[in-house]
């Protein structure tokens, strides 16, 4: 059996203050990878849109070619493009701006919920809740197995 470690009388400091640095640190990766996708979601929307006459599917080409170039799966540039058409109106028309404690997975999740108010309840839900992106999901499946389909 190891030998039983004594923790000198200031540890529960040195503990909190490690604590603290790690979830402030993740917390800022997280706004900054939420930052970094909507800003490239922006900038290929923004070139699809000009360019939109060259061709019906300029934006599959040059999403196509970028993520080649870039050396990315295209499903991450195309989840950015979604995310921007996902959330633009509503941040403009709402004049709010996205919630800082939801991350990426948050809103990958909440792209996929194609009805504005319903996508912009749950993002309230989940920031104010707390819900982990892995619950927010659930939800949403939740949600659409309540939603009763004529047949």
């Amino acid at each position: 059996m190891p030998p039983q470690i004594v923790l000198s009388k200031d540890y529960p400091v040195l503990r909190r203050k490690v604590e603290e640095t790690l979830l402030t640190g993740q917390q800022k990766i997280e706004e900054a990878k939420v930052q970094t996708y909507w800003m490239t979601g922006e900038l290929i929307q923004t070139h699809i849109l000009e360019n939109a006459s060259r061709a019906d599917n300029y934006g599959n080409q040059v999403i196509e070619k970028l993520a080649e170039d870039l050396r990315v799966h295209p499903s991450v540039l195309w989840r950015c493009t979604k995310f921007v058409q996902s959330f633009k109106k509503i941040l403009a028309t709402r004049q709010e701006s996205l919630p800082k404690t939801l991350s990426w997975s948050h809103y990958r999740e909440l792209v996929k919920v194609e009805d504005e108010d319903e996508r912009v309840l749950l993002m309230r839900r989940a920031e104010k809740s707390g819900w982990s992106s892995r619950e927010l999901s659930q939800k949403i499946q939740q949600e659409r197995k309540d939603i009763k389909i004529p047949q």
